[in-house]
């Protein structure tokens, strides 16, 4: 908080305190929002990794309802063979391609899970960095009081007064001793003599 006192003949002082004021006011205001200003760049920049992050995200969704139907689709396509060797053969394909497919859907779910949890993390920081710039209001200062002032009117008299007697005062102080001295030295010769 703080408290401003001018002092002087006028009603001036009033409109020049409020100027100072709105003054300091505007200048904390500017500084405020100037200590705010990284915040808001790291906003953006947090609000361009969450669209990053949720394209990746619908991209591999995509990519495991792929592979998924391929497999359906494969384990649909096998047909009963004749021949012993011949199954062998197939079987053994079937199943590496099974299994190969089976473990791309396996790490692109492990990727999707990693993107998740990414994505929370950014939206938590996100979440906290919008808190502390929602809260800028109230960083701001504001005049809580308003500006008094009245106008002091000068004792000229009491002060001319004040002075016309100290100024007696010493005259009548200097011819005393001024007096006193001719005087003594006055004596000072009736006693030579």
């Amino acid at each position: 908080m703080i408290k401003l006192i001018l002092t002087g003949y006028d009603r001036g002082v009033e409109g020049t305190l409020e100027e100072i004021v709105n003054e300091l006011i505007d200048e904390h205001c500017r500084k405020a929002n100037d200590s705010f200003i990284p915040y808001k760049h790291l906003i953006k920049e947090l609000e361009a990794n969450v669209e990053v992050v949720l394209r990746q995200i619908t991209v591999t969704k995509e990519e495991i309802k792929k592979a998924k139907s391929k497999e359906k689709a494969f384990q649909g396509c096998m047909v009963v063979i004749d021949t012993e060797l011949e199954v062998e053969k197939r079987v053994d394909s079937r199943y590496i391609f099974l299994d190969l497919l089976y473990r791309k859907t396996l790490e692109k779910e492990s990727h999707l899970m990693q993107s998740e949890i990414s994505l929370k993390n950014i939206r938590r920081q996100l979440l906290i960095y919008r808190a502390v710039v929602d809260r800028l209001k109230e960083y701001n200062t504001v005049m809580i009081g308003k500006v008094n002032s009245a106008a002091i009117i000068p004792e000229k008299k009491n002060k001319i007064i004040g002075g016309g007697v100290v100024g007696l005062m010493m005259s009548l102080f200097l011819a005393f001793i001024i007096e006193y001295l001719g005087v003594s030295r006055t004596m000072g010769t009736q006693k030579q003599n």
